[in-house]
């Protein structure tokens, strides 16, 4: 570990094992910079840091709560992972994560492996301001606005919040914008001004449209993400694959994931506190006042359908911010609950949010090709905001008909979305060589639907020779 004091400035690289804050009066002003984009690597903090205005860039881990006197700043490096505050931000000032560039393509709304700062607690500040980022916890702030960003807590901006193309569990704002593709984990928000409806532009120009969707009834169709990645516009490279859920339609009056501006979010008229001084004395009166609230009570749900995403939801949390306090038998019981009951995007961000130690960057994604055109019957619930229906499903070839090995075909996700191939056996066994699969991937023999680890190819392939 090195700490030098460059100016007023503390400046931290490597590795930590105490905390840092200030031991004399002089030191107090002093800013505090952690760097994990030089030749020592990521930075680790083993403790707390406290200091006058904090900065952190590159990538590494804060295992302790963070406080800053004045404003706290996450830079980003590219390639290396992220920045893991495994104990909270708090600010007295704005919390600010400057953004990546390079279009939706190269965010958080393509790829979880693009975030850029994962978060085990609450991030409390005057004004935040975070871009790629994951939160297990709540954010709080007199504003608030989140750049593809997913949030596993409720969002409390006491002026205004915006939501750019983010994921969030509820929200409670004076103001309230949404920006592109958002997703609600649970239908609860409300807003003292009329929510606004806009569509999100990145850097390179690409323009995504409105869309708030429901995230469990779209993993209850199907949908295996944390991300809401609709279609994207016509004409637009970035997006690798057909981003919208596809799922079979249960009744012709199934609820679609897609939220409906005019029907989930209502005007109501409320009655609010307010205090006022008279006389020297504060007191308290009611007024008249109204709130828009986000509620899907108008509508005929079967919640019955969608509880498990919801308690799957709080199960990622409780275990994400509960994980230090267990016993090594319980830690490892979790761990292996996370491998039964989450997809490896969900996995990943878990293993983000816990571990205090040094994790490599995640591997490189495949090379993904987008899939064929779809009829426009099949795409005309694209502009709707619905989840496409799936119809049957393909019937497996007969055993007679199984190719042979050199000629049988497999597909591969990463993150149970976005899908690759076909690709021979020995393409993909070049593709773990050059690490763009790993042991979190999945394959399946092309026209089945059934996913398996990937470290079943050599089994696939032998009952492959074997019929």
């Amino acid at each position: 570990m090195s700490a030098r004091v460059e100016g007023d400035r503390v400046v931290v690289t490597g590795s930590s094992a105490g905390s840092h804050f200030p031991r004399k009066q002089a030191e107090i002003q002093q800013r505090f910079e952690a760097n994990g984009g030089g030749a020592e690597g990521p930075f680790l903090i083993e403790g707390s840091v406290y200091g006058r205005d904090v900065r952190f860039r590159g990538a590494g881990v804060v295992c302790g709560p963070l406080l800053g006197r004045g404003d706290v700043t996450i830079e980003p490096a590219e390639g290396r992972g992220p920045a893991r505050f495994l104990g909270g931000l708090h600010a007295s000032g704005n919390i600010v994560s400057t953004p990546r560039r390079g279009g939706f393509g190269g965010s958080l709304l393509a790829s979880i492996e693009q975030a850029s700062m994962v978060v085990r607690g609450d991030v409390i500040a005057e004004q935040v301001s975070l871009s790629d980022a994951v939160v297990f916890g709540n954010v709080r702030a007199r504003r608030v606005k989140l750049s593809r960003c997913i949030v596993l807590g409720q969002v409390v901006a006491r002026e205004s919040a915006v939501f750019h193309a983010s994921t969030l569990v509820s929200y409670e704002a004076g103001e309230v914008r949404f920006e592109g593709p958002c997703a609600i984990v649970f239908p609860a928000g409300t807003s003292v001004g009329v929510p606004v409806f806009a569509p999100a532009t990145d850097d390179l120009g690409t323009e995504l449209r409105c869309e708030i969707a429901f995230l469990p009834v779209l993993r209850a169709f199907g949908s295996r993400s944390l991300v809401y990645r609709p279609a994207p516009a016509p004409g637009t490279s970035w997006a690798p694959a057909r981003w919208l859920p596809t799922a079979t339609e249960t009744a012709p009056n199934q609820v679609s994931g897609a939220m409906l501006h005019a029907v989930d979010w209502v005007r109501a008229d409320v009655e609010s506190r307010v205090r006022k001084v008279r006389d020297g004395k504060i007191e308290e009166a009611t007024v008249p006042a109204e709130r828009y609230v986000l509620s899907v009570a108008g509508r005929a749900l079967d919640f019955s359908s969608i509880v498990p995403s919801l308690e799957h939801a709080t199960f990622m949390l409780r275990t994400a911010l509960e994980f230090e306090h267990y016993s090594p038998p319980v830690q490892e019981a979790t761990h292996q609950a996370w491998t039964a009951r989450c997809t490896a995007e969900e996995r990943q961000l878990l293993r983000w949010a816990t571990s205090r130690e040094q994790l490599a960057p995640p591997a490189p994604r495949p090379a993904m090709t987008r899939p064929p055109a779809l009829p426009a019957a099949e795409t005309s619930h694209i502009a709707r905001g619905a989840v496409a229906p799936q119809g049957p499903p393909r019937p497996a070839a007969p055993a007679s008909a199984s190719p042979t090995p050199s000629a049988r075909t497999y597909e591969v996700t990463n993150d149970g979305v976005t899908v690759a191939g076909p690709a021979s056996a020995t393409q993909i066994r070049g593709a773990v060589a050059a690490g763009k699969l790993n042991s979190a991937s999945r394959i399946r023999p092309t026209g089945k639907t059934e996913w398996r680890p990937i470290g079943d190819l050599d089994a696939l392939e032998k009952s492959s020779s074997s019929t």
